[in-house]
């Protein structure tokens, strides 16, 4: 068979084509046909990579949501966490340092300051003999429940617990930036009466419960110059105050009586208006050059302060259960008892008064109008 040759065949369509136009009509036809298959056919192969694409985006999206609850559910299991390890932090620290901590506002290589401070140092008399002789349970529930009632008026007054040892706390009051000495070392005293008074209630409930119920607490309390800031090593630091100062309030606490408060010179002027307190003599303190004097507090000025044994209601009073021992009881024991049973004799005769007041309005009545009232009393 002979070959054919394309052009030809092209050229001989093309003269039929010119020739006839009903078929040149057809041929284009077919060709804008043709054209049409391949623009769809390329069209569906474009739909057929977009459906593609889209299953693969429908993928990493459904996929990003998953990954996304996942970060999420962990980051609130990390939220949860750190909030609980920060609330254990915080028993660990006192409140202005927790506040400085978790604030930015204190670094490990920040500079020591000196500041004038006001410095309390309280033990339980006995307490160490005491740990010879009583079960352990017993002890941590004695030990924890003094602690927990300390740290409470601790944070209540405002100051900051530097450490516990053993029994032992140490509170100094007046770090804080502007702060007013007078006004800080007042609440500090006036905080350690307040934890004689919690003392009373706590041997209440202790002797209640089969613990001991005669221990007494002594407090001493020093203001001066003390340098405050982090100390320790690389590893382990520790926020606290070091100075001669602090030793002499430390010597106070040992030298005070048990059940007592005793302060220096230097405190004493500081809290003299607010309180009354009772001179002690001048002592030698091991890091003082001179003789420091000392006070013994006894109450407060303010005849309105609230009684550790007498609760006043709306139509009387309510006198607490105590114990007093003559032999034991400490001064702010005596003069707090002393207060309760004045305030209570002053409730009594005040009733008394009116009474009295009321007896004589009557026998001033004449007798018609004081018969009138009974049969106004007899009266159905």
């Amino acid at each position: 068979m002979e070959n054919l040759d394309p052009d030809k065949i092209r050229s001989s369509i093309d003269s039929l084509l010119k020739d006839n136009g009903p078929l040149r009509a057809i041929y284009d036809s077919a060709e804008t046909v043709e054209q049409l298959v391949g623009l769809t056919r390329n069209l569906m192969q474009v739909v057929d990579s977009t459906q593609r694409d889209l299953a693969d985006l429908r993928l990493m999206h459904e996929s990003t949501l998953d990954h996304a609850t996942n970060v999420e559910n962990e980051l609130e299991e990390k939220n949860a966490r750190i909030t609980e390890l920060t609330q254990k932090l915080r028993k660990y620290l006192p409140d202005a340092l927790y506040d400085q901590v978790m604030g930015g506002r204190l670094e490990a290589e920040s500079p020591h300051q000196r500041k004038r401070l006001t410095i309390l140092f309280s033990d339980i008399v006995g307490f160490t003999t005491l740990t010879d002789h009583l079960e352990p349970e017993m002890l941590s529930e004695l030990l924890n429940s003094y602690l927990d009632a300390m740290a409470g008026l601790v944070n209540k007054w405002g100051g900051v617990i530097d450490k516990f040892i053993g029994d032992a706390v140490m509170v100094f009051f007046g770090d804080r930036d502007g702060a007013n000495i007078q006004l800080e070392t007042e609440k500090c005293v006036l905080m350690a009466l307040e934890m004689q008074q919690q003392m009373s209630l706590l041997r209440q409930r202790w002797s209640e419960n089969g613990l001991p119920g005669d221990l007494r607490m002594r407090i001493g309390i020093n203001t001066g110059y003390c340098t405050l800031g982090n100390f320790g090593s690389e590893k382990r630091m520790d926020y606290t105050i070091i100075g001669g100062q602090v030793n002499a309030a430390s010597r106070l606490e040992h030298l005070a009586p048990p059940g007592g408060i005793l302060i220096s010179g230097s405190t004493y002027l500081l809290v003299k208006d607010k309180l009354e307190c009772l001179p002690r003599g001048s002592i030698a303190l091991k890091g003082i050059h001179h003789e420091v004097d000392t006070y013994e507090v006894i109450r407060q000025h303010d005849v309105n302060s609230p009684c550790t044994y007498l609760d006043e209601t709306e139509h009387g009073f309510q006198l607490r259960a105590l114990h007093f021992d003559k032999t034991t009881a400490s001064r702010i024991e005596r003069e707090e008892l002393r207060v309760a049973c004045q305030r209570a004799l002053q409730i009594i005769e005040s009733l008394d008064a009116d009474s009295l007041d009321s007896s004589a309005a009557d026998e001033a009545l004449d007798p018609a109008t004081q018969l009138e009232q009974v049969r106004e009393e007899g009266a159905p």
